[in-house]
């Protein structure tokens, strides 16, 4: 029984490492395997969510550069991977704290779902990442534990993606419906009505308190380290940009950006670049695709020289 018993755990055993090994789990764990080699020497560093992933390409594009950002990732967990690998980065590094219009201020703090933090175990110490258990972390190293059903992947695979060399452009009424579905999303994360009403505010203000005070960190963190911070608020394509009101944006972005930068450190703000909001350089309205992705990287990589130097 017992030789059973240890014979069938060598069996999941090797099953789970075959697996971790296919396409299919590949493409589920892309973001988190990006930290499995944290480079030391960085003097280019990226904080922040979705469009910050998607947009900059540190990698190729600066000397010893690395990016952090994920999709999603909040100022609170971007401070925290900041302390946590500050050893990684040189003195007078220059980070590029990406500032997401038009809801990095903004949640609903109804809308509560612990898949959040997943992608934080095994790259956060478990004391920095709200709501651990021992069980998703056991789950991460065993997905099969979850999904047994993924083991047929091992004999029928899927094709590997790149998401961050897509060459897809949007476009039409499958563009649209997109658009639709991110603003939807927004509304449900943020507990807002629409992107144009600025008297929304009002209700946010407690949220708007404790998310400035994780960007005060960061800024700090910064100042302790003989680190050059600069914000950079990334584009979007035309279909998004014209949902949100300049009056919006200034209640939800501008003015929560500039209580905090106090000091005055550089703002890059590209929300509404007429260049940049051509469809023919996204593969989703929020995110650039490979071709976005080079073009927008050459930009900012002159603005911010010209504004450090």
């Amino acid at each position: 029984m017992i030789s059973l018993v240890i014979f069938c755990i060598l069996i999941f055993l090797v099953c789970n490492h075959l697996y971790k090994k296919t396409n299919h789990y590949q493409n589920k764990t892309w973001q988190q395997r990006r930290f499995e080699n944290i480079p030391y020497g960085i003097d280019v560093a990226a904080i922040g969510s979705g469009p910050g992933l998607y947009d900059i390409d540190l990698d190729n594009h600066f000397d010893h550069g690395f990016s952090f950002c994920q999709s999603p990732q909040s100022f609170e967990y971007g401070y925290k991977i900041l302390n946590r690998y500050q050893d990684r980065l040189n003195p007078y590094c220059i980070i590029i704290i990406i500032i997401i219009c038009p809801l990095n201020f903004a949640k609903n703090k109804k809308h509560f779902n612990k898949n959040y933090y997943y992608p934080y175990y095994g790259l956060l110490p478990k004391e920095d990442i709200k709501y651990y258990s021992p069980l998703r972390f056991i789950l991460r190293k065993f997905p099969l534990l979850k999904h047994p059903k993924y083991l047929f992947r091992i004999f029928k695979d899927v094709p590997l993606v790149d998401p961050l060399n897509s060459m897809i452009k949007m476009e039409g009424e499958v563009y649209r419906d997109l658009i639709d579905e991110l603003l939807e999303g927004w509304l449900q994360q943020s507990g807002l009505n629409d992107l144009t009403d600025k008297s929304q505010a009002i209700n946010q203000e407690e949220v708007f308190e404790e998310t400035r005070s994780w960007l005060s960190k960061i800024i700090a963190l910064c100042e302790r380290r003989n680190w050059k911070p600069v914000f950079l608020i990334p584009p979007m394509e035309e279909g998004i940009t014209e949902l949100i009101s300049d009056e919006f944006k200034e209640a939800f972005v501008d003015r929560q950006l500039r209580i905090v930068n106090q000091k005055g450190y550089p703002v890059l703000d590209y929300f509404k670049d007429s260049y940049f909001s051509s469809a023919r350089f996204y593969q989703y309205p929020a995110f650039m695709n490979c071709y976005g992705r080079k073009e927008f990287t050459k930009k900012i990589k002159k603005d911010i020289i010209q504004q450090i130097h």
